[in-house]
């Protein structure tokens, strides 16, 4: 599909937010495959090597605060976004048929999108724009050793977007105790969502598991650059796991899975913040 190389190329947040169609028909046409070591961005949205902290939970009493997290989690979506049109285009676009598993991965770009869009527009009405803070490639990075659907899943479904259930309820919550309802209701959009994505992975690696248990699956499959301990936050959210598909056996493995994650092991008084810093 053009639209997603210009998605995946183009340097502009415009290109980046491209609108595009979903069609069967043509998501059916096997297409070659491409792919880029790199995403286009022009020097307003370039990666930076320079790092900056995650806001401290008891600083976004401060607008200013909230909007660079809100900053934080708008990185994150471009990200994904581009990883998710990366990924189609190398592996989904060659294949004949996997009609249901394209759709699926085209519409979760087009709700990626829209969670930029609505972060950037917050961040607006706060005062300041997407790209006033470094951004770094750190998702970029995890996937260059990803070389198949399944890993893919694994990595980005079961573990990234796993934790950004605990992350998005999270963050909702302090942000409506702030008074800031605005942010906190595109939280729950982005909660909602990720529910359906991580949904996604789980079914299609239920498919091809076999007899081995989803767990011992997703674990065999997780590139070794990724640990599971990336997929959960601090505050682990069972009940979002149930909504998402997975099962009682995975969640129980997955919340006492002793994390090499070293924010992860701290107290709970310690919040996300470094969490955020480090991705």
């Amino acid at each position: 599909m053009e639209e997603l190389r210009i998605i995946l190329e183009g340097e502009r947040l415009e290109d980046k937010l491209l609108d595009f169609e979903i069609n069967s028909t043509q998501a059916l046409k096997q297409q070659p495959t491409h792919s880029v070591l790199l995403p286009g961005r022009n020097s307003k949205i370039s990666f930076s090597e320079s790092q900056i902290k995650f806001p401290k939970s008891g600083s976004l009493n401060q607008e200013s605060q909230r909007a660079k997290a809100l900053h934080f989690f708008a990185n994150h979506e471009l990200l994904a976004l581009e990883i998710f049109a990366n990924f189609y285009l190398k592996f989904l676009a060659p294949l004949p048929g996997k009609r249901k598993l394209k759709m699926h991965v085209l519409q979760t770009i087009k709700e990626e999108q829209r969670h930029l869009s609505l972060y950037i527009e917050r961040m607006r009405q706060m005062g300041i724009d997407f790209g006033d803070y470094p951004l770094n490639d750190f998702f970029w990075r995890q996937f260059e050793k990803v070389k198949t659907i399944d890993t893919f899943f694994a990595a980005m479904s079961l573990t990234f977007e796993s934790a950004n259930l605990d992350f998005a309820f999270h963050y909702s919550n302090i942000f409506r105790s702030m008074g800031d309802t605005k942010s906190s209701e595109i939280l729950d959009i982005v909660l909602k969502d990720e529910l359906r994505h991580v949904k996604v992975g789980v079914n299609y690696l239920d498919e091809i598991r076999g007899g081995q248990t989803l767990w011992d699956f997703y674990s065999s499959k997780l590139p070794q650059n990724i640990s599971p301990s990336r997929g959960k936050g601090q505050i682990y959210k069972k009940n979002l796991r149930s909504l998402a598909g997975l099962d009682d056996h995975f969640i129980g493995m997955q919340s006492k899975y002793k994390s090499d994650f070293q924010v992860l092991n701290r107290k709970t008084k310690k919040t996300n913040e470094e969490t955020f810093h480090q991705l």
